[in-house]
């Protein structure tokens, strides 16, 4: 699998960029706020977090474009 790749919720209120199977950037809705975090993958529920993003199209997530990502990035940084 080539990353990086690009996630969302179904109900929009979180956006992902999964870096590599140990690392991933999310964008997470709070009301009007957005957060932005950056995760190391290092213990087995958050293995199985990524696993489930990067497998579980459009079930757990629904898979989208660095375009669409990079969008919502740029609201969360007040950039876009």
């Amino acid at each position: 699998m080539d990353f990086p790749q690009f996630r969302k919720y179904p109900n929009g209120l979180s956006f992902f960029r999964i870096n590599s199977p140990d690392s991933f950037e999310e964008l997470k809705r709070m009301g009007e706020k957005w957060m932005i975090e950056t995760y190391e993958v290092k213990i087995l529920p958050d293995r199985n977090f990524v696993n489930d993003l990067l497998t579980k199209c459009p079930d757990f997530a629904v898979c989208i474009e660095e375009k669409e990502y990079l969008e919502m990035r740029g609201k969360a940084t007040g950039k876009g």
